[in-house]
């Protein structure tokens, strides 16, 4: 499975997916309660009043689980990547993935990721 160049990028891409899906579901949950109150300083309320909460909770909690997990296979499987495209490295799907990891990052450790789990 590993040994095809072209494998190991759709395996990158497949794993960036997790953090994407968490990064639209904590954004899109952040701005249904902008729009719900009218303000971007929603931090004031609890987030469980809304009610979305239990449908956005679900998508947020299980996609970053699985972006917390897959952001390690995709940390040991990139070296692999690295060393199958030597000859003609292809920096497109590293940064892609990694630009995507970042964005979940920036919001695990942002009020829009502890405004959602309250």
């Amino acid at each position: 499975m590993l040994n095809n160049e072209n494998s190991i990028r759709k395996i990158c891409y497949s794993f960036a997916l997790f953090p994407l899906t968490f990064s639209i579901s904590i954004l899109t949950f952040y701005i249904h309660g902008h729009i719900i109150l009218g303000y971007w300083n929603i931090s004031a309320i609890n987030p469980s009043d809304m009610y979305l909460y239990n449908f956005y909770t679900s998508i947020t909690m299980l996609s970053f689980l699985a972006t917390f997990f897959t952001f390690f296979i995709w940390f040991l499987i990139l070296p692999i990547y690295l060393l199958k495209t030597k000859k003609k490295l292809s920096y497109k799907p590293i940064k892609v993935t990694t630009a995507i990891y970042l964005v979940a990052f920036i919001l695990i450790i942002s009020n829009v990721f502890t405004f959602s789990m309250d």
